[in-house]
């Protein structure tokens, strides 16, 4: 999903209360409730001498979904449904969200968060270079 933290002063906004740039950083609806940062704020608009285009969520939304091409990416819009392997899944969820005092969607998406923090991209390894016989003679 886009986020709904401001790029600018990182506070979190309802999806009604942000917009997003073309490269679908998220920033404050309103300006004034911004900061400096803010692509339109005035000091950018003196800076700049322009206004930067800026999308609502939705419109936002169906911009992420146009560039990406996997299937999970276009359906985001749409729930997803997960199957549990046992009812002991089923009861710690509930109970975690109880404590928290959140809901089963949030949950989920902070465990997806959590993870992809600390899952690293491994580097890819080249393979040696292989060499001349005649490179090895001294």
């Amino acid at each position: 999903m886009l986020k709904k933290t401001c790029s600018a002063c990182g506070k979190d906004r309802k999806k009604s209360k942000i917009i997003y740039d073309a490269n679908l950083n998220a920033y404050c609806k309103q300006m004034h409730e911004c900061n400096s940062e803010h692509p339109n704020s005035t000091m950018n608009l003196i800076k700049t001498g322009k206004l930067v285009t800026l999308y609502e969520h939705d419109k936002a939304l169906e911009i992420f979904a146009e560039s990406n091409t996997t299937e999970t990416i276009k359906h985001m819009s749409n729930p997803i449904t997960i199957r549990l392997s046992d009812v002991r899944q089923a009861l710690h969820i509930e109970n975690v969200c109880a404590e928290r005092n959140m809901s089963t969607s949030d949950y989920i998406r902070t465990l997806i968060e959590q993870d992809m923090n600390t899952v690293k991209v491994e580097a890819k390894q080249e393979a040696p270079k292989q060499t001349d016989e005649s490179e090895l003679t001294f």
